[in-house]
């Protein structure tokens, strides 16, 4: 698909939408989203406990000590 209107700012998602079921076909378009939305499955959350210490500090939480590797408690 060719965008058509280069520089003439953002296109409206009904209007691309709208372009691709017109060059792909609306059963196409309406299967892929089904098969997207069956794969896709619960989202993934993230515990801010995994963060790194710089994301936690871009984030505005308090940096914790680096986890130690389970072969120090040995």
């Amino acid at each position: 698909m060719q965008q058509k209107n280069m520089g003439a700012g953002p296109v409206p998602a009904q209007v691309q939408l709208e372009a691709v079921i017109a060059e792909l076909g609306a059963g196409r378009v309406i299967l892929r989203a089904l098969v997207a939305l069956i794969r896709s499955g619960p989202p993934q959350t993230m515990a801010a406990s995994d963060l790194s210490p710089h994301l936690r500090r871009d984030i505005g939480l308090n940096p914790q000590e680096a986890r130690r590797h389970p072969r120090d408690y040995l």
